[in-house]
């Protein structure tokens, strides 16, 4: 709907302006006289409410330089604003190329003064006569390409009054430089004060699109040289300095009117060649705004025609290259066609900027239509290229600041978001640098701690050894005996402890392997039992296993082994003589539960959150006074989480400790 309604409002502005076209051309209106048979009455012309005329008409003519005085001259009839080619002079046909001379009788209002004929489009040179007499000479005619200069001046001859109301006006012209020749453009004849400022309005209008078109191109071209990434600017900073390039060529035809006809070859070139151009670099500047609707294929297209028709103009003489530019009009025409059918498509998938480049286009597009068909001589509306391009430019300019703008506020948008990240980077360092500080404390601590039970169990057995050096020959063989136990112990204990941390590092650090095999629980846990009879022995522990016999279970068996000891060692450590020890097993959905629980004097609550950390001591000694390394269940904790399984501890002060974990299936 949205759409629907875009397209109707587009349609109502394209109405309007062609409106404009038609009210031009109707408050624009001349007096409606013509010339009949070689003569224009004007007699009857009011100046006040037509202050001027077109001399159009039946002029006479004849295909050669002529004096029109002779009644012995054969008098063809031509329309006049017209070209001569194929004109039918009694027989002979009236080329392109070639001479001819016009001739029109005025029958002007009585005493009627203040008068000015202002020349338009003639191809290519003239000689202007009034009553026999030359008063201006536009180029230099000649009957070849040689003895000729050819001219695009508008020239604005003033009329003497003294040559009276009755005038006769033969104009002599040559033409070996376009493939079009005679008077192209109607002559007008009109009030002085009208005329003058008629023409200061076209020369403002004209300066006013130079400047106006020459700063957006000098700006957007110092964008792109400051956003290099966005190629648009650059393209539109071309396409405006080639429109102000190009106001110099039309309305007012600037260049052609201040510099010498004898430089007429090369502004005709540039002339041409700033309207091949401006078609390529316009598709391209489109292509820059909606790169997903313009087709490489019409990019290549228009790209490759532009050069080899800007190459037949660098080339060639103008009248050839005058004669092929009429394709390139119609390329031009179905060029625009196209670019139409692209803002289409770029107002449906409503892209950024289509309503605005698309109301811009349309306007360019009709006067575009308009001056191409004028030039061709199919209509005669006038030319209004400048309000045009003056139009487009500015809705162009407002829609690419629309986006620079956009563009900037994502940038600044992008910034804040960088600036948050960038703070939320840094409170995360701070964060992670306490952490690690806290960590390197910790791990200071955990040195130490390991320190003072590895230096214990060696003080000791180095104490013993002291002693057996010492007393050796006074001690029983029972003495002996029991300090080499001790010993023994106290050495295995240190043993135990560095194979623990050897274990802890290993898996944290990864180099510890996984050898995942299947096995049945049960018998692993017996075996268990078996490795630990003595200390079950000892306390006179009954040991339950009501692990059900038929489990499998695939896990590292050695790991698996090790958390099945330190748990049941602990078990063991800290239950009372002759008390029980139950180790089970539940089959769960998403993998095996095994718990271990014994009915001991259990963990004191304060070091049970700190139970599975071995940065912190939380060892304390068994029923019988077993020492501890405070490193077993941070270990089974390790080997648990390597498997990614779970471990919890419930525990009551003198009532027993339940230890669960589980395995995740395979």
């Amino acid at each position: 709907m949205k759409i629907y309604k875009n397209i109707t409002h587009l349609s109502i502005i394209a109405i309007l302006f062609s409106q404009f076209f038609t009210c031009k051309l109707s408050s624009d209106s001349k007096l409606n006289a013509k010339a009949v048979n070689g003569i224009l009455d004007l007699r009857n012309w009011n100046l006040n409410k037509y202050p001027t005329v077109n001399l159009d008409g039946e002029w006479h003519f004849n295909p050669g330089f002529v004096d029109f005085h002779s009644e012995n001259i054969p008098k063809s009839i031509i329309k006049v604003p017209s070209t001569w080619n194929n004109h039918d002079h009694f027989g002979k046909i009236q080329l392109g190329e070639g001479i001819g001379t016009y001739s029109l009788k005025l029958l002007l209002p009585k005493d009627s003064k203040n008068l000015i004929f202002q020349f338009n489009d003639t191809s290519t040179a003239f000689n202007f006569y009034i009553n026999g007499v030359l008063v201006k000479q536009n180029g230099i005619i000649g009957k070849s390409r040689a003895e000729m200069v050819p001219s695009y001046k508008h020239p604005s001859l003033p009329l003497d009054h003294s040559f009276g109301d009755e005038i006769e006006i033969n104009i002599q012209m040559s033409n070996y430089y376009h493939p079009t020749g005679g008077l192209r453009k109607s002559i007008n004849l009109s009030d002085i004060q009208y005329f003058n400022e008629t023409n200061k309005k076209e020369v403002a209008v004209g300066w006013l699109v130079f400047g106006a078109t020459f700063m957006m191109g000098l700006y957007h071209f110092i964008i792109f040289l400051m956003r290099k990434s966005d190629k648009s600017a650059l393209m539109f900073s071309i396409f405006c300095l080639d429109v102000s390039f190009r106001t110099f060529f039309t309305g007012s035809v600037f260049l052609y009117e201040i510099l010498p006809d004898k430089y007429w070859v090369l502004i005709h070139k540039l002339d041409l060649l700033s309207f091949v151009i401006s078609l390529p670099f316009f598709v391209l500047f489109l292509q820059s705004i909606f790169p997903d609707e313009v087709h490489r294929v019409f990019i290549k297209t228009v790209s490759i025609l532009g050069i080899v028709f800007s190459l037949i103009v660098l080339l060639t003489y103008s009248n050839f290259y005058m004669s092929v530019i009429k394709y390139y009009q119609l390329m031009m025409v179905i060029g625009i066609i196209y670019c139409v059918y692209i803002l289409i498509i770029a107002l449906v998938q409503e892209r950024e900027g289509s309503i605005i480049f698309f109301i811009g286009s349309v306007i360019l597009f009709i006067v575009a239509i308009n001056d191409i068909l004028n030039q061709m001589l199919v209509i005669r509306t006038g030319y209004y290229a400048n309000w045009g391009l003056l139009i487009f430019l500015f809705s162009q300019t407002i829609m690419l600041s629309r986006r620079f703008s956009i563009a900037f506020y994502r940038q600044e948008e992008l910034q804040k978001s960088l600036e948050i990240k960038v703070q939320e980077r840094t409170l995360e360092l701070e964060n992670a640098k306490l952490l690690a500080e806290k960590a390197n404390n910790l791990k200071d601590k955990f040195i130490s701690l390991v320190s003072h039970d590895l230096k214990s169990p060696i003080a000791s057995v180095i104490g013993i050894l002291s002693i057996l050096k010492k007393d050796m020959k006074d001690m029983t063989d029972d003495q002996k005996f029991d300090f080499l136990e001790r010993a023994e112990m106290s050495s295995r204990n240190s043993m135990n402890l560095i194979g623990t941390l050897l274990d802890i590092n290993r898996l944290q650090s990864g180099k510890f392997e996984l050898e995942i095999v299947s096995y049945p629980a049960y018998k692993e846990a017996e075996k268990v039992i078996d490795k630990l009879w003595s200390q079950i022995h000892q306390k006179k522990l009954i040991i339950e296993n009501k692990i059900d016999k038929n489990l499998l279970i695939e896990a590292d068996l050695n790991l698996l082994n090790e958390v099945f000891i330190n748990l049941l060692a602990n078990s063991i450590k800290f239950s009372r003589i002759g008390g029980i020890i139950i180790i089970d097993s539940l089959n769960l959905m998403d993998g095996i539960e095994f718990s271990i629980e014994d009915f001991g004097i259990g963990i004191d609550s304060e070091i049970l959150p700190y139970i599975f950390e071995k940065e912190i001591k939380t060892s304390t000694t068994g029923t019988l006074g077993e020492p501890g390394t405070g490193l077993g269940l941070p270990l089974v904790y390790d080997i648990i989480t390597a498997f990614q399984g779970m471990i919890s501890i419930n525990s009551t002060k003198d009532k027993g400790t339940k230890i669960t974990f589980t395995f995740p299936s395979k």
